[in-house]
């Protein structure tokens, strides 16, 4: 089992006593060695193999179960509560706002006055028309006068009647546009808008947003998905949302859509943007509200629901 090699410098032989003492000395290394190398049982070693037998049981049921097992794809991402079908008010004309009569967050009737443009250039343009307008009426009936006895006259005539219908036309879109110098809102609603000082003779251009009218008892869901987790996901498979006001109760929604082109969410990040209607209606829920919303795709092993991201990442650093 063991040995001990000795030799003496320079080839030197053991004396008698030396050797006696080594003797003795190989005996207590004997007994010491079968103290420590002892023998396990046979108990011992059946246990260490049955151990063994259930580690690489345990192995191969893990296996099966992570290829075998299939759960639904899961993907946590942002959300927030919007409004449903707001009713956008842009600018009806260029030209520069004067004031802001309402404030974010009131609600108002339909008709009522939002905000008020800049009156005093639109007014100065109209009363120009109208007195061009008249110059030409009055240069019109002399011609018309004149036109009996006057060739010249009568050829005058009907370029006075073209300056007249063009000046008349000028006259009625200077009207238009001095009729909607006041913005009154289309239907009853909540406004939404930003600071409303900050659109005091700030200049704007057709078409452009100024707020939304926005019905406060409907709205809708808006999330925000990262653009490594666009799966394939399943429409029937209703989409729960945990608002973070209220962490203890949990929505359900249904996937209405989710855009084709990413675009650059909240923070900045490209994204893609998905839309959910609510399952059960939501009357009382605040808008601007934020949370996460729990969406559900295909089902895959589950071996592959761990390490999707994992793999992801790994060969998205290796590029194989």
């Amino acid at each position: 089992v063991a040995g001990l090699w000795l030799e003496r410098w320079g080839g030197a032989a053991f004396a008698p006593a030396d050797l006696a003492r080594l003797e003795s000395l190989a005996l207590a290394y004997g007994v010491g060695w079968r103290a420590v190398a002892r023998p396990r049982s046979r108990l011992i070693a059946a246990m260490a193999s049955r151990r063994r037998l259930s580690l690489a049981v345990a192995l191969v049921g893990l296996a099966l179960l992570l290829g075998l097992v299939r759960a639904p794809l899961r993907i946590v991402a942002p959300c927030e509560v919007v409004p449903d079908d707001p009713v956008a008010i842009t600018a009806p004309l260029t030209g520069v706002i004067d004031e802001v009569l309402v404030l974010p967050g009131r609600a108002v009737a339909a008709g009522e006055l939002l905000a008020v443009y800049d009156k005093r250039v639109a007014l100065e343009e109209l009363k120009v028309a109208q007195q061009q307008v008249q110059i030409i009426e009055s240069d019109l009936q002399r011609a018309r006068v004149q036109a009996f006895d006057d060739p010249a006259a009568r050829a005058e005539l009907a370029l006075l009647e073209n300056r007249l219908a063009q000046e008349k036309t000028r006259l009625r879109i200077t009207e238009e546009r001095a009729g909607r110098l006041e913005i009154r809102a289309p239907l009853a609603g909540t406004v939404m808008m930003d600071d409303p000082h900050e659109w005091r003779g700030r200049p704007t251009q057709v078409g452009e947003r100024l707020m939304l009218l926005v019905d406060p008892g409907r709205s809708k869901l808006r999330i925000y998905l990262p653009v490594h987790d666009n799966i394939a996901f399943d429409p029937s498979a209703p989409v729960t949302v945990i608002l973070n006001s209220d962490p203890r109760s949990r929505r359900t929604a249904s996937l209405r859509y989710v855009s084709n082109f990413s675009q650059a969410d909240r923070s900045g990040r490209p994204g893609f943007c998905a839309e959910a209607d609510w399952l059960t209606a939501e009357p009382d829920l605040k808008l601007g509200l934020q949370g996460s919303a729990v969406l559900y795709g295909p089902r895959v092993p589950l071996g592959y629901w761990l390490i999707r991201r994992p793999l992801a990442a790994v060969r998205s650093f290796l590029g194989i």
